[in-house]
């Protein structure tokens, strides 16, 4: 038997992202013994499966559907989102959507939280009823439709209809989604479109380009991938390396694409520029959001000691008193630290220069603490660890403040203790396993990625679909300041259809070589 080395590479790459994603602790040392041990027997056993899966001769569906399906999947998603609602009537604020509710009513914007996302999701809602369980409604619809369309997704491509009511059910019973679908957050729609605009790529790429003929597809193409740009300032790298892998991968789609790009992204800069400055908004976090992990990972040299000269460790003091940068200190999260500045964004924008040069010395100067720190900080985005079950059922103190509760508060609490329990059920039990946390469908979605390079021998265009998600999950890596799932949120949702997209997928080469 003929063995191929491309996959025992992809497996073996695999197996270590596996095997330092259960074994890799920010708290503790890491465990060098385990590591080798998980990882050897995760690639004994996927160089067992790995050629199993691949040869699987799964056949793809074009399911005619009828339109009463719907009913009976909507039914679900209402149901759920009334339990929700009711739970946490009127809804769920954050500090980010606090802000964001506090321009709504003052009608003085920023944007510091996309600007366009206040107006749609917050302000639109309020105009017909000024109280924040407006914007929750109008929040679940938008999802609510999306994730009608990923019903479609599953039953026109892969299974029948109880099939797709089985997964629709195990979709909506993770309770990771339940206080983020009622909070007005700007990475829920940024997610979910996300999720939207992967199936439409799976569409394209599996019609090869003809999926997006018609021009109401084009048009919610176009809208899809704008949500992405502009509900999250993050956002303008998913959004343009989707439409610059269509344009290079796709000819007879590039007059189309390259358009959108142009016009879309002259627009964009357009309103956050000049307009911006017309209105008097004020910008965003701006070049101190993008040194989250240089001052992460300066918090990490300080608290274990790296020698730091006088004048290095002034500027940091200037910017954070330096009892704060140790009393504070948290492995994953540099958000503990910073926001005991009395005046941090100031600051940072003063000093930035100053400490990025800070960073680069201590760091040449300690390349292992460099690479321990970067992991820490990042290991939210890919440990492989229950996440969903560190989701505080807390309320937040805005929620009283806005005195939102109201006549509803006994019935609410009654909905809200079922959900408590259920969530102690599901993390109590094996059932926890049925759902995906965030490292866990970072994995599926590298895992698929692998099949799919291993089944297409590299196929590029046959990788399209794994952009908007990968992305978005590589440019958190590089911005992320603290370990706040709702980043990679993404993750969780698209893990699904892109596992279904790549255990479907065909073989580019029909004679398969097993290992």
């Amino acid at each position: 038997m003929k063995k191929n080395y491309l996959d025992i590479f992809l497996i073996t790459c695999l197996a270590f992202y596996f095997s330092l994603g259960v074994t890799w602790d920010s708290y503790a040392s890491f465990n060098y013994i385990i590591f080798s041990i998980i990882f050897m027997f995760s690639e004994i056993l996927l160089l067992f499966l790995f050629p199993k899966i691949k040869n699987w001769n799964l056949k793809e569906k074009n399911n005619i559907i009828k339109k009463r399906e719907f009913i009976v999947y909507g039914s679900i998603i209402v149901g759920v989102f009334t339990f929700l609602l009711i739970a946490y009537f009127p809804g769920v604020i954050f500090p980010d959507t606090f802000e964001q509710w506090k321009q709504v009513q003052s009608n003085i914007y920023t944007n510091w939280h996309p600007l366009l996302h206040t107006l749609i999701f917050l302000k639109l809602p309020s105009l017909f009823y000024n109280n924040i369980f407006s914007a929750v409604i109008f929040q679940l619809i938008f999802i609510g439709l999306i994730i009608l369309y990923f019903c479609y997704f599953l039953r026109k491509n892969y299974f029948n209809f109880y099939e797709t009511i089985i997964i629709l059910l195990l979709f909506l019973g993770n309770p990771a989604l339940y206080k983020f679908l009622v909070c007005p957050y700007k990475d829920l729609p940024y997610s979910f479109l996300i999720l939207l605009v992967t199936m439409f790529l799976i569409a394209i790429v599996k019609s090869n380009g003809e999926w997006l003929k018609p021009l109401r597809r084009k048009i919610y193409f176009i809208l899809a991938t704008l949500g992405i740009l502009i509900f999250r300032h993050n956002g303008i790298v998913p959004f343009a390396l989707t439409f610059i892998s269509l344009i290079i991968f796709y000819p007879k789609l590039r007059k189309f694409t390259s358009i959108s790009l142009v016009i879309i992204l002259s627009s964009w800069f357009i309103f956050t520029g000049p307009i911006f400055k017309l209105l008097n908004i004020s910008s965003s976090g701006g070049k101190i959001e993008m040194i989250g992990i240089p001052l992460g990972q300066l918090s990490y040299y300080y608290h274990n000691n790296a020698p730091f000269e006088k004048e290095e460790l002034e500027v940091m003091n200037d910017l954070i008193k330096l009892n704060y940068w140790n009393e504070y200190y948290n492995p994953r999260n540099f958000n503990y630290v910073k926001w005991k500045s009395e005046d941090y964004v100031t600051l940072a924008n003063k000093n930035f220069t100053k400490l990025l040069t800070i960073w680069k010395d201590k760091t040449l100067e300690n390349p292992a603490m460099f690479v321990k720190s970067y992991l820490n900080m990042t290991s939210p985005i890919w440990d492989i660890k229950e996440s969903f079950a560190e989701v505080d059922y807390e309320m937040y103190d805005y929620t009283t403040e806005l005195s939102l509760k109201g006549n509803m508060a006994n019935i609410s609490s009654k909905f809200y203790e079922q959900l408590v329990n259920y969530n102690k059920t599901i993390t109590s039990s094996p059932l926890r396993w049925l759902f995906l946390n965030y490292g866990q469908a970072l994995f599926i979605i590298v895992g698929s990625l692998t099949i799919i390079i291993s089944k297409t021998k590299w196929n590029l265009k046959r990788l399209i679909p794994f952009v908007p998600v990968i992305t978005n999950s590589l440019a958190i890596m590089l911005l992320i300041t603290g370990e706040e799932y709702r980043f990679v949120y993404s993750q969780i949702l698209c893990a699904l259809p892109l596992m279904f997209y790549a255990l479907y997928e065909r073989i580019t080469n029909k004679k398969c070589h097993n290992l």
